[in-house]
């Protein structure tokens, strides 16, 4: 990669307007390719039904790690986690691309699913909305990661459906299943609070909540589900006992 100290040395006359030239000349060339797409594979598994398999009467569960996906550098910083990255591209960009309606999906997104919180922060800051993505959105990432005040805020504040499916047709509670099941049971008890239907079919072969938490080794989520003892309120819950990004609004 170019290194302005690897060239100062050589440019013993006129450093300060070297240095001046060669950061334009960079903010130009981002300016010019902020926006390239790239297919990446990103290190967690964004579509939980892509996991799930019917065998007869069966629904089997063979979890991936991984996830094909067209991203920006955008996209990529956020996954990785590269915050200076993406305050610079905010900044360069006029936050412009945040909630481009084309893309499979949002930094904001990629940022809550890979847990880089402070990057999920700065980015609604800048007004990245919750509801962007063609394949997946900040509400499915923020169950997965069982984000209640987050969960709450969206649906409440930039009108997320709290059924809104992803691309494969999987909701928000379908993707808090695969969170550790007391975490996974309180963030479904919340959606269904805040108006997720609990009766809702999966897939082709219309799998029920109860079946893919099953098919998960939940049996105890999947008999409360099948008896729909979530759709009670529970006064004795634990608002500790999932992970709150509690954002900075």
């Amino acid at each position: 990669m170019f290194s302005i100290q690897q060239f100062l040395p050589y440019a013993s006359l006129g450093q300060v307007e070297f240095v001046v030239d060669s950061i334009q000349a960079s903010i130009d060339d981002y300016k010019r390719n902020s926006n390239v797409v790239e297919k990446k594979t990103i290190p967690f598994s964004l579509f939980p039904l892509e996991e799930f398999y019917s065998f007869g009467s069966e629904v089997l569960y063979q979890p991936r790690h991984e996830t094909r996906l067209a991203v920006t550098p955008m996209h990529f910083a956020a996954v990785s986690g590269k915050h200076d990255v993406v305050a610079f591209l905010l900044k360069l960009l006029k936050s412009r691309s945040v909630n481009d309606k084309h893309q499979e999906a949002s930094a904001l997104s990629l940022a809550l699913y890979s847990e880089n919180f402070h990057v999920a922060k700065l980015l609604l800051k800048r007004g990245a909305q919750a509801g962007c993505g063609l394949l997946i959105n900040g509400l499915h990432a923020a169950a997965r990661r069982g984000l209640k005040n987050e969960i709450e805020f969206f649906i409440k504040h930039h009108g997320v459906d709290p059924d809104v499916q992803d691309k494969d047709g999987a909701t928000p509670v379908v993707h808090a299943l695969r969170l550790p099941e007391d975490e996974a049971r309180e963030t479904i008890r919340l959606l269904f609070e805040l108006g997720a239907v609990p009766d809702l079919e999966m897939g082709k072969r219309a799998w029920k909540y109860s079946d893919l938490a099953r098919a998960m080794g939940k049996e105890t989520l999947a008999d409360e589900l099948a008896n729909r003892v979530l759709e009670e309120a529970d006064e004795a819950s634990d608002d500790n006992s999932s992970c709150t990004m509690t954002i900075e609004r």
